[in-house]
């Protein structure tokens, strides 16, 4: 699931637009690089040893949202929002009036429109410490407990690699 970054006019996503075909055409391009730090992310092959090499998985881990450890959570760099399901949201036990409305809903693969339960910021604990994430709550039938998607991945400025089974970021004490 995906659909529009919230309160992202169609003037502002067109300059993004813009801006990334320009960087493109200067050769503004970093692979695996973390912009404004000198530090280099890399997998080497030696992080994929343990793996069955024949897998075609994708990348599901686990993590602590406000205090619950939530297992089963799909990272989707194709997924402009992160979301969380109204079951795992359940289990928290935080209490529906914690939602906030939102207008806009999500669109599905095939295009279809998805009316979420709303919308909370919750503290998610990376390697570094607890980052505040807002999360649409939708329900949902799926595998996965919730999904990490694009906003995330780019606040911390993360890179994802299904071959290794891992996902690596920057913070303050390294890689």
């Amino acid at each position: 699931m995906g659909g529009p970054v919230e309160r992202q006019s169609g003037r502002k996503r067109k300059a993004s637009v813009r801006e990334t075909r320009v960087s493109l055409g200067q050769r503004e391009i970093y692979h695996a690089y973390v912009a404004d730090q000198p530090t280099k992310i890399e997998f080497s092959k030696d992080e994929a040893t343990h793996l069955f090499h024949l897998h075609n998985n994708v990348l599901v881990i686990t993590l602590k949202i406000a205090n619950t450890k939530v297992h089963q959570i799909l990272e989707n760099g194709g997924s402009s929002a992160d979301i969380i399901s109204l079951t795992a949201y359940k289990v928290m036990d935080l209490g529906e009036e914690a939602l906030k409305s939102s207008p806009t809903p999500l669109i599905g693969f095939g295009g279809g429109r998805v009316i979420h339960e709303g919308r909370i910021k919750l503290p998610v604990t990376f390697g570094s410490g607890p980052k505040s994430i807002t999360k649409k709550v939708v329900d949902y039938t799926s595998s996965y407990n919730a999904i990490l998607g694009r906003p995330t991945m780019h606040m911390l400025r993360a890179i994802p690699s299904t071959y290794h089974q891992s996902m690596k970021f920057p913070t303050p004490c390294g890689i």
